[in-house]
């Protein structure tokens, strides 16, 4: 899948997990989105400006370096891996399998699933 080059969008509202995780800060009245982000701190790098999680699967596997997703790419990540043609229009294991490979964000598996649930296809 190929995510198409554009520039920076604004920064969402959890746009502070970058900046906490720049800062080496706990939060304190941060979003949940970003307490839960400094929960995953010991499995985040910070590579070129761009934040990634090391992830291992239940059965002990790891996985190449997952892209932390800003919100403002959620949805394309969910179009280009549930509806394109090479999508198929997975259930939703088979979709969250698919975006683990390669994304992360919170709340990953209830968008998944909401995405799938929605799908008229």
């Amino acid at each position: 899948m190929k995510i198409k080059k554009r520039r920076p969008s604004p920064p969402d509202k959890d746009s502070g997990n970058l900046r906490i995780y720049q800062l080496g800060k706990k939060p304190g009245q941060e979003s949940p989105a970003t307490k839960r982000y400094w929960a995953l701190w010991d499995s985040l790098h910070l590579k070129d400006g761009v934040l990634y999680r090391r992830w291992e699967s239940d059965e002990g596997s790891s996985c190449p370096w997952q892209l932390i997703l800003p919100k403002s790419r959620i949805q394309e990540v969910l179009r280009e891996t549930h509806d394109s043609a090479s999508g198929g229009h997975f259930e939703v294991m088979k979709t969250l399998s698919k975006i683990l490979q390669r994304f992360y964000w919170d709340r990953l598996r209830p968008d998944v699933e909401k995405w799938c649930r929605e799908c008229h296809a």
